[in-house]
Order: C-alpha cells, then structure tokens, then sequence
C-alpha cells in the first residue's frame, strides 16, 4: 500500500460527511449548518457537539496518523475563535496521509476488492477488533 495527501478539499468533505451521518443519530447536533473553509472551528466543534479541543486534536492526530508534534494540532484547535476550516484542513492536507490500496494479484489477474478487503482486515486488527473470521467471498 502507498500513499498520498489529503487536498484540502477532500478534508472538508470528509467534515462534513461526519456531520451529515451525526445529525441523524445525536440530537444535541445543530442542524442546518454550512460549514465551509470560513467557519471558525469554534462554530464547527460547538455545533457537531464535538469534545474539548486537546482532546479532539488528540483523536485526529491519531486517526490521520500525523507525524508531527501533537501540540501543533492543539495549539490550532484551542485558537477556536481565530482560526477557521480553511486553516485546519489545510494542516491535515500537508500532514495526513491517504492510504491508497493498489490491487493484489489474486489467482493471476489484479483484484482491487482483495485489497480493499485486506487492508479493512488489517485496520479492524489495529483498532483491537478480531478478525481472524473474516472471509472474502468473491463471486463468479
């Protein structure tokens, strides 16, 4: 597997599709909120109903497996009210890398679902989730 980085429009996409799937599950969500680049992260965290700064800035630099210091994300994301979506997602596309999946040669021939499917396996056994159960079904 390669990678590559995020643009920044590809992060707020990804922004405000978790958005989208939280106003359908947690009813302390603002609804009818768009958010764009000149949101203010304030704005962003306040209405999503999303936790404290430090502790945010923790779970992303986490999730995008960011190799820079922690305290840079923390510093922008407790700046709450100065600095916007533009300014995050801008960190987050020179910082976090896109995993790309390139298909496995599978009985011969390239199989992008194999991959697919093993690198979801591989990512389910890092969370701590088991597996070793899972199968790929390929149909005929």
């Amino acid at each position: 597997m390669c990678s590559t980085n995020y643009s920044k429009e590809e992060i707020l996409e990804l922004l405000i599709a978790q958005y989208k799937f939280q106003i359908e599950f947690d009813p302390v969500v603002v609804k009818g909120m768009n958010f764009n680049f000149q949101s203010s992260i304030f704005t962003w965290r306040d209405s999503c109903d999303l936790i404290a700064p430090k502790g945010l800035a923790k779970i992303y630099h986490q999730r995008f497996k960011i190799d820079r210091p922690l305290l840079e994300l923390e510093n922008m994301l407790t700046n709450e009210y100065h600095n916007t979506l533009s300014d995050f997602c801008e960190y987050l596309s020179k910082h976090a890398k896109r995993e790309t999946i390139v298909p496995i040669k599978l009985l011969g021939k390239n199989c992008r679902t194999a991959a697919i499917f093993k690198a979801l396996k591989k990512h389910l056994i890092e969370e701590g989730i088991d597996a070793t159960e899972l199968k790929l079904d390929i149909p005929e």
